[in-house]
């Protein structure tokens, strides 16, 4: 994709050409994000953003992220072609780049009418807007277990008035339980299921098994599984089902200091056994902070990508 020449963004690069900027590598992390933004940017509020953008690169020490953030969000609300309440800046750049500029959960070609998705780990939902935007018709099945992200979902979705989006706050897992989430507000993407850690502190959730969610959809055309660590159970759990779904995306993560690989060997193994084919890549946060000299980073936390789609 790239921005249109009679998009106001365009202007971005002339202005980044004419200043000298554009061989930059920040100039050229900016170049990445403007190409999505002229998906999601309207027309009529481009020439605004690009004032603020411009003004933004304007300073000595600038970073493309924030100059993008500072121009599209007010207060709590990432303003796209919607208003979206967001948690944490940091949280929020991240999804962004994974969801919006990297496009992760695109679904290629053929698609049904009513495209089927189903989100565990939904978090504030942009997930579910970038497949409004993406597929209008589409349905969406969404789960989050927190209940200060689920609160800001649903109101999300009711803001912006998007049908057929069927929202749950529980956690996905491998059994039908209740048990322990722990949450930080400073950073709404880390929460997990504590998984029956003595002393923990943390809030009580309904865990529900993957089958349960995947017996009630005959074709599923994307899940999405970022659940931070509980990916481990919920896929073998899963079994056979798993084939039911066209594609499927999770997250895995491996601790620091953790032998063994973390979540990600049992998840290929269920994937491979179900007859899916995959890929695996670094995550938004992995590669930005362990793209230099990544041997340095071998023993500490991260997560992994995992792109998947049946082959028998």
């Amino acid at each position: 994709m790239t921005v249109q020449k009679d998009s106001p963004l365009s202007e971005i690069q002339d202005f980044l050409s004419a200043e000298g900027l554009n061989a930059s590598p920040r100039a050229a992390e900016f170049t990445r994000i403007l190409r999505a933004l002229d998906l999601f940017v309207p027309a009529a509020l481009q020439s605004a953003v690009v004032a603020r953008l411009r003004a933004g690169m304007l300073t000595s020490e600038w970073d493309a992220w924030d100059v993008v953030l500072d121009a599209l969000c007010e207060g709590r609300d990432i303003v796209l072609n919607r208003h979206w309440a967001f948690k944490d800046r940091a949280s929020l750049q991240v999804m962004l780049d994974e969801i919006v500029v990297r496009e992760e959960y695109f679904i290629p070609p053929p698609l049904p009418e009513v495209p089927v998705i189903v989100d565990c780990g939904a978090n504030i939902g942009l997930a579910t807007y970038f497949t409004k935007r993406r597929y209008p018709k589409a349905r969406v099945i969404a789960f989050e277990p927190d209940p200060g992200l689920f609160a800001t979902l649903q109101a999300n979705v009711r803001r912006n008035r998007f049908e057929d989006v069927h929202l749950h706050q529980a956690a996905v897992g491998g059994s039908l339980r209740q048990d322990v989430f722990m949450s930080r507000p400073d950073a709404s993407m880390a929460g997990h299921l504590a998984r029956g850690a003595e002393g923990s502190a943390g809030l009580p959730v309904d865990v529900i098994p993957l089958s349960q969610i995947l017996e009630q959809e005959p074709a599923i055309d994307l899940l999405k599984i970022d659940i931070e660590g509980a990916e481990a159970e919920a896929l073998p759990e899963a079994g056979a089902l798993l084939r039911r779904c066209r594609f499927i995306f999770v997250e895995c993560h491996m601790a620091a200091s953790t032998a063994g690989g973390g979540t990600l060997l049992p998840v290929l193994n269920s994937l491979a056994e179900q007859g899916f084919g995959f890929h695996v890549g670094r995550s938004a946060w992995s590669e930005r902070q362990h793209s230099f000299r990544p041997l340095r980073h071998a023993h500490q936390a991260a997560s992994s990508c995992v792109f998947a789609t049946r082959v028998d």
